[in-house]
């Protein structure tokens, strides 16, 4: 924890990881860069991001609430928040080894590089980085940048810009496809070149159900960035769950587990979902999204993390199914265990003062 900000990361899944920073107004996320690709989405106010090419092109940009960003890997780039309050953003990598903890900063290399050395690369005078770091920043204080343009024509002197942006707004696209329980954004390397990382931003109206399916090829991973939601799995073997989602939880469902979203409250339900592939949707209705949606592709893991949600209030542990029944006793479920998941930070707290509270569930007597 920073006085400019904070970052804090998800468990990691067995080919992705996420992590959540906030930054304040004028708070900055250091020039670095990463082995792999990083994607984002802004969840919460402004910032201006920068990177600079394999080629020295610049990129200066403002990115806000709902903008995405991807800076392909070994891509130098920084962030900074803007007025009224900063940003917060999601980052996502797709590989599950990833550490946000162990990128390449920039302080972090020149405070390991004689200052000799650094004098003969830069052709000044030692002295010159006196004042360099004697550890790494990562997060900062300083002063809000100024004018975009500005910045962007300086940027651009001797070398010019980068022939592709690295953000990417989706406000300004029409829906993918729209129903009358809701709508979605498929975003991928066709709108946005840069991108090895897909994305579907699914907005659910209230009552709106995102229908019973699976997918044949890839795990689904969820980030639910407003509202409420509930989602039921069912897997082989005559067993399912239903779990309740609100905004900051994180859904997984594995590859070829049947399930669906309802939205239980009387709001808009916005979750999105990513993956490195394009994958096949097989639907129970007529009538159902005639899409080829987008989702995380990672590995099998157990299955407590094949439908997870981190829950705040305790009443969320026991809801009615269909058929009017308590869902820890419901048809079908044997022996599983269910855990109470708080939201993204508190996670991380509770892997630090002791693990979540697991709930043994027994299977129904009398049934199979």
């Amino acid at each position: 924890m920073d006085s400019a900000g904070y970052s804090s990361g998800a468990p990691n899944f067995d080919n992705d990881c996420v992590v959540e920073i906030r930054l304040t107004a004028g708070g900055v996320r250091e020039l670095h860069w990463h082995v792999t690709a990083e994607w984002s989405i802004m969840l919460y106010g402004n910032a201006r991001i920068t990177a600079v090419d394999r080629d020295g092109k610049s990129f200066v940009s403002d990115v806000g609430e709902g903008d995405l960003w991807l800076f392909p890997a070994g891509v130098p780039h920084s962030i900074q928040g803007l007025g009224p309050d900063g940003c917060k953003f999601l980052l996502v990598f797709d590989d599950g080894n990833f550490d946000e903890f162990q990128t390449f900063l920039i302080t972090d290399w020149l405070a390991h590089t004689p200052k000799e050395v650094l004098a003969k690369n830069f052709n000044v005078a030692a002295d010159t980085f006196d004042n360099v770091p004697k550890k790494e920043l990562f997060i900062f204080q300083t002063e809000l940048p100024g004018d975009l343009k500005q910045e962007q024509n300086q940027a651009a002197e001797g070398t010019g810009t980068v022939p592709q942006r690295f953000d990417f707004k989706p406000s300004g696209m029409k829906p993918t496809k729209v129903t009358a329980g809701g709508e979605v954004k498929i975003i991928d390397s066709k709108i946005f070149p840069v991108t090895p990382i897909a994305a579907a931003i699914v907005r659910l109206k209230p009552g709106g159900l995102r229908e019973l399916h699976w997918h044949p090829n890839q795990d689904e991973w969820q980030y639910y960035i407003s509202g409420k939601g509930r989602m039921t799995v069912f897997e082989a073997g005559a067993r399912a769950r239903r779990l309740d989602f609100e905004e900051g939880d994180v859904g997984y469902v594995l590859q070829s587990n049947p399930h669906y979203i309802e939205n239980t409250v009387t709001a808009i339900c916005c979750s999105w979902r990513c993956s490195k592939a394009i994958t096949m949707k097989t639907s129970l209705w007529r009538n159902g999204w005639r899409i080829h949606h987008i989702f995380w592709s990672t590995n099998t893991c157990t299955w407590d993390k094949r439908c997870s949600v981190q829950s705040q209030k305790k009443k969320k542990l026991s809801h009615l199914n269909e058929y009017g029944n308590v869902i820890e006793n419901c048809d079908g479920i044997k022996g599983l265990e269910r855990r109470r998941r708080p939201s993204l930070f508190q996670q991380i707290r509770k892997q630090t003062h002791g693990k979540p509270e697991t709930v043994e569930v027994s299977p129904p007597s009398g049934k199979n």
